[in-house]
């Protein structure tokens, strides 16, 4: 390792101005791997600057990418999240989505083999519940290789997911085919979404009894009036996590926002929810690991499957995913199984199936 911290101080002093942030990228990576990581940060820091003053966005993004991992390490997740939120603005601004992509497999590669590829040989083929804990809450676990077009559920606590498989089958006793396309459903699409209402069309499609909302029908006094009447919800908005305080994560609609904390207000919510958004999936840890957040207060105000995105997802890419979803679970196909298919071709929209699958 000290040889490596020699050669790069031999490189500063011969490299032109503008090779300084990958040598002190660099030098955050060897600091990162002796448990430096105070020290990795301050180089990674600099680096960040120095190649934001530079517009340099593929060495940025690449930079940022590799900040992001010794922030886990450290244990510093909303800092992590927020250098992978840059990285994606980054990409989008820049057409970059490529080198994203890569870095997002392989950091996807490396978690997979610490949490997952362990328990492989006992899981086969099995459809797969996840009760995580601390950070694996955020986990788009679609990405992981061991995870590709495997149903995968993640419930906040085994109880949680007892009472949400009850409440499916329930369900299914009452209505047999649920949730296929008779179900009642709400529909909504938010302001200022390039393919919200495309994607509501085309789910209404499948679903002639939706109640659909949409332009300056879209309030979240409409929404919320029918969520206590829907069975199925879906809504296709903008969506922020507020990693603060998770109950103020919102939806975008017209004239205001839906937040968490309106959901509470909710005398039955819909058995089945889906947030076409970005980040909504997020959720806040507690001492305890008690998770707080938009898919928390579905569960707990009564959904059995709530399906949300834990990252930011392209327009065309979450239409399909969803359109695909959809059709999967009118035709009887679980949630969960119908998400599996629906991400085969896209697995880095991030969407998870939380509650019951």
């Amino acid at each position: 390792m000290d040889v490596g911290f020699r050669l790069l101080d031999e490189a500063e002093q011969h490299s032109p101005p503008a090779q300084r942030p990958i040598l002190l990228a660099q030098r955050g990576l060897l600091l990162k791997r002796s448990g430096r990581n105070d020290l990795a940060l301050r180089q990674y820091d600099e680096a960040v600057a120095l190649l934001t003053e530079q517009s340099s966005p593929l060495d940025l993004v690449k930079v940022l990418n590799n900040r992001s991992l010794v922030h886990v390490k450290a244990g510093h997740i909303r800092l992590a999240r927020a250098d992978l939120r840059r990285c994606g603005i980054v990409a989008a601004r820049h057409g970059l989505a490529a080198a994203v992509g890569t870095a997002t497999r392989q950091d996807a590669a490396a978690v997979g083999s610490a949490v997952l590829t362990p328990l492989l040989a006992d899981i086969g083929d099995r459809d797969l519940v996840v009760v995580p804990t601390g950070i694996l809450t955020t986990v788009p676990w679609a990405v992981l290789p061991g995870c590709a077009g495997r149903p995968v559920t993640v419930a906040p606590s085994a109880t949680a997911w007892h009472t949400a498989m009850h409440r499916l089958e329930a369900a299914r006793q009452r209505s047999p085919g649920w949730p296929g396309p008779q179900a009642t459903t709400l529909l909504v699409a938010g302001p200022g979404n390039a393919r919200g209402d495309a994607e509501i069309r085309a789910i209404a499609a499948l679903r002639p009894r939706a109640l659909v909302l949409t332009g300056a029908d879209a309030t979240p006094a409409a929404a919320l009036a029918a969520l206590d009447t829907a069975a199925i919800a879906h809504l296709a908005a903008h969506g922020q996590h507020q990693a603060e305080n998770a109950l103020f994560s919102a939806l975008e609609l017209a004239g205001a926002p839906l937040l968490g904390y309106d959901l509470q207000r909710v005398a039955q919510a819909p058995l089945m929810v889906v947030l076409s958004s970005c980040d909504l999936g997020l959720t806040d840890v507690r001492p305890g690991d008690e998770t707080f957040g938009m898919v928390t207060a579905l569960l707990n105000a009564g959904s059995a499957t709530v399906v949300a995105s834990v990252a930011r997802v392209a327009d065309q890419t979450a239409m399909a995913a969803m359109v695909g979803y959809h059709r999967a679970i009118t035709t009887g196909t679980s949630p969960a199984a119908a998400l599996a298919a629906a991400l085969q071709r896209d697995a880095m929209a991030g969407f998870v199936c939380f509650g019951a699958g």
